[in-house]
């Protein structure tokens, strides 16, 4: 199969989330015929500092210090760069410096990625939070989508047939279901378009409750007949309650095995992705889920037919 993900960035510390990472990118990358960029973010900061030392024994502590970190850093990097090529998998690898998210997301504007892939660290609820992270700071800098891997994948769970999109009426929504189309084509998937409404939020408004959901029907089914023509096979399905709960809740009744979704959208129903509604659902879920900037609502969109 030829995917439309020609060039994947994972970031990797040689952690268990880092090596997640990196086996979901060689598994994505299989099934999208991608060639794969692995990066690793080196901590020099003890380094620079001590390097501000007048005596010569802190500069040489220093300087092997520095040293150490480089060594295990080319070993990191080293060991995933062989899991990618015995896959079969074309690979280039970066050490870059620290702090590591504005590293990793200039990194992957400058070598024009088509993703970005990701892990979490393997607790629960808000202890794992990517909110204040490296993963989440990642998120608000990224300019292409970032796949987060969640600690309950593995490498039996490559197939993503069943995918959840969340969308509200927003730009980052319409990029989140642009790209959806594009990776169930490619991926002969079944999408499930999701929305949530609050019934007390329509009660406070001008605009009757029945109103209101007619416009939700509208904006579904704008979704489901856009997918329609570009021969993806999709369905609709309204949800009440906390935006992200909601969201998680659905993935898990339709045994969804990928969500995706948009961030910060403001306009129109303007109920979904404000605040950090597509972070707590990247942090919180137990399947990989990928965040969509808005500015990949025209580079990824799929042509008319």
């Amino acid at each position: 199969m030829i995917g439309f993900l020609k060039h994947l960035l994972v970031a990797t510390d040689g952690s268990k989330s880092g090596d997640r990472a990196v086996s979901f990118a060689i598994a994505l990358a299989r099934r999208q015929s991608s060639d794969v960029s692995i990066c690793y973010a080196v901590d020099r900061t003890g380094v620079e500092i001590e390097s501000f030392a007048s005596t010569e024994e802190t500069s040489r502590r220093s300087l092997r210090l520095a040293r150490a970190l480089d060594v295990a850093a080319e070993s990191i990097l080293a060991e995933a760069a062989k899991r990618a090529t015995d896959a079969g998998i074309v690979v280039a690898t970066a050490a870059l410096e620290y702090p590591p998210a504005p590293a990793i997301a200039a990194f992957a504007r400058a070598r024009t990625v088509d993703a970005i892939v990701m892990g979490t660290q393997g607790k629960r609820g808000f202890e794992r939070a990517v909110m204040g992270s490296v993963a989440g700071s990642v998120l608000r800098r990224a300019s292409v989508p970032t796949f987060i891997v969640p600690a309950e994948w593995s490498d039996a769970h490559v197939v993503f047939d069943r995918i959840l999109v969340a969308i509200d009426d927003s730009d980052p929504s319409d990029a989140a279901a642009a790209f959806a189309r594009s990776f169930a084509e490619a991926d002969e998937a079944r999408l499930v378009f999701c929305t949530v409404v609050k019934t007390r939020e329509f009660l406070d408004t001008d605009t009757s409750a029945s109103d209101a959901m007619s416009n939700v029907v509208r904006l579904l089914a704008m979704q489901t007949d856009r997918a329609r023509d570009h021969g993806v096979v999709s369905e609709s399905v309204v949800a009440e309650g906390e935006p992200a709960d909601a969201i998680l809740s659905m993935a898990a009744t339709r045994d969804s095995n990928l969500i995706i979704v948009g961030t910060h959208g403001r306009r129109g129903l303007n109920r979904l992705f404000v605040g950090s509604v597509a972070e707590r659902i990247a942090c919180c879920s137990r399947v990989p889920v990928v965040v969509v900037p808005a500015s990949n609502a025209t580079t990824l969109r799929l042509p008319e037919r």
